[in-house]
């Protein structure tokens, strides 16, 4: 019986999109350094790597994406341990080329110019105060709103966890949903 391939392990649908260049933390976390500045990918699908031979498929922890000096840290979901991780140093991570976001400089999926900055954010289910917006990263994939608490800290929210329920230009007030659990996360 010929069959054919799956689309994910025929390489000639992949793209070389990055490469794990090193260990974040202890908890199996990888950094990542794109091929192109440009790049980034769809981290709601999965990205393989090549081990042995074998194109093996890794999916993204999408909880766990941000950026660091070094380049982008991902969490795949089934590595767990330094050990684990070590096994992917130096490795190339591909993705299906329709998976493969290509930035235009002119012409971003995100947005730089985060409008809400300085606004109060307060949680839509509770009507309580989390913090002031103080800070957006776009991070490739994962754009983060950065909120300071009444107590200084850092509270770090994925854009796409939220939901904008009210936005109260005159008093810079932003009311919002976020997950169960988020703000225990931070």
């Amino acid at each position: 019986m010929n069959q054919k391939p799956n689309k994910y392990f025929d390489k000639k649908n992949l793209v070389r999109a990055a490469k794990i260049t090193g260990i974040d933390g202890t908890k199996g976390g990888v950094t990542i350094e794109f091929a192109a500045q440009n790049y980034d990918i769809d981290i709601t699908e999965p990205a393989l790597v090549e081990i042995d031979g074998c194109l093996i498929p890794f999916f993204f922890d999408q909880t766990q994406t941000f950026e660091n000096k070094k380049g982008v840290v991902v969490k795949f979901d089934t590595v767990n341990s330094v050990e684990d991780a070590k096994d992917l140093i130096n490795k190339d991570l591909y993705v299906l080329k329709e998976h493969l976001i290509v930035y235009d400089n002119q012409n971003e999926d995100y947005n730089d110019n985060f409008e809400f900055i300085g606004y109060i954010a307060i949680d839509h289910a509770t009507g309580n105060i989390i913090g002031k917006i103080i800070d957006f990263n776009p991070i490739p994939g994962n754009p983060i709103i950065e909120i300071e608490n009444s107590q200084k800290q850092e509270i770090l929210i994925p854009l796409a966890a939220i939901e904008i329920k009210n936005q109260d230009e005159e008093n810079k007030k932003l009311t919002i949903t976020i997950p169960d659990g988020i703000l225990e996360l931070n």
